[in-house]
């Protein structure tokens, strides 16, 4: 039942909120608005960015619900720098879509550090209002994590990424379908971590896109999937500063040249892990 029960949660504030409650107190509501008693006004007098903090390690359902505390809570939500969105929590196709739809809508986008969605449905919607696409503001995100999405198009995260996400520093699209219209290129200067792992590739009449990341901050690198799809070698890669990488083909690879091209572009790693590469052992010097 998210949809009718949230209206109260998605509409507007009407007038700017107090940082000690409406009224200029502690906010704990004895009366009409929900009141949760004298624990519920110490929990109450906290500093929002405290209550923020507390927030964000909720999952976005149960964020949403502390509106129903008191009034001191009711827009709180809004502005958690962490959505952690969980098809799981609502059940019902329509429920959750129209849910994180209203959420992402209602939420001040614009203070938002951490989104993480979960969900089994075409999305890229979602991920667009994420990173602000269309808006003059800047982008905060810090760290985007997507799970078991379909039909993403790799090429437009990466359009994205590059294009808005200045701050962003760790990726992850884990168990997800990939719709690839083009090489999906990843520019940022701040991104330290990368995983695309356990993802799907789907192109049109068997044309070859791949990946091509051009990060010198990236520490971390984890890419799995068909060797065509998960890098392109053809291209400049600009990986200087990685120190942990972990490559998984799906089953062995016998193209000698491909897979010593990905391990020219790993030169500098200290850490590396390889699986159902026919070439084990590399030489610089043979």
């Amino acid at each position: 039942m998210v949809g009718g029960r949230w209206t109260d949660a998605f509409a507007k504030p009407k007038h700017p909120r107090p940082a000690g409650g409406d009224d200029g107190s502690n906010g704990g509501d004895a009366g009409g608005g929900g009141g949760i008693g004298h624990a519920g006004d110490r929990l109450s007098a906290l500093p929002d960015d405290l209550l923020h903090a507390i927030m964000s390690r909720l999952k976005a359902l149960q964020m949403v619900r502390t509106c129903m505390l008191s009034t001191r809570w009711r827009h709180l939500w809004r502005a958690v720098p962490c959505l952690d969105v969980d098809e799981e929590e609502t059940g019902a196709y329509n429920n959750f879509d129209n849910f994180t739809s209203n959420l992402l809508h209602c939420h001040d986008i614009a203070v938002l550090e951490d989104f993480r969605l979960h969900a089994a449905r075409t999305s890229d919607r979602w991920v667009r209002r994420a990173v602000g696409q269309g808006e003059a503001w800047p982008c905060r995100l810090k760290s985007l994590h997507l799970f078991s999405l379909s039909n993403l198009n790799l090429t437009d995260i990466g359009s994205h990424i590059s294009s808005r996400c200045f701050a962003l520093e760790d990726v992850q699209l884990r168990n997800c379908s990939f719709v690839l219209t083009s090489n999906a290129k990843i520019v940022s200067a701040s991104l330290k971590k990368l995983a695309v792992v356990d993802g799907y590739y789907m192109v049109h009449d068997d044309e070859i896109f791949a990946l091509i990341i051009e990060a010198p901050a990236l520490v971390s690198l984890c890419l799995d999937g068909e060797l065509e799809h998960i890098v392109d070698m053809t291209e400049p890669h600009t990986v200087l500063s990685l120190v942990d990488a972990s490559i998984q083909l799906p089953r062995v690879e016998r193209r000698v040249n491909h897979q010593l091209g990905i391990l020219g572009a790993l030169s500098n790693v200290t850490t590396l892990r390889l699986s159902h590469f026919a070439v084990m052992v590399y030489s610089s010097s043979s």
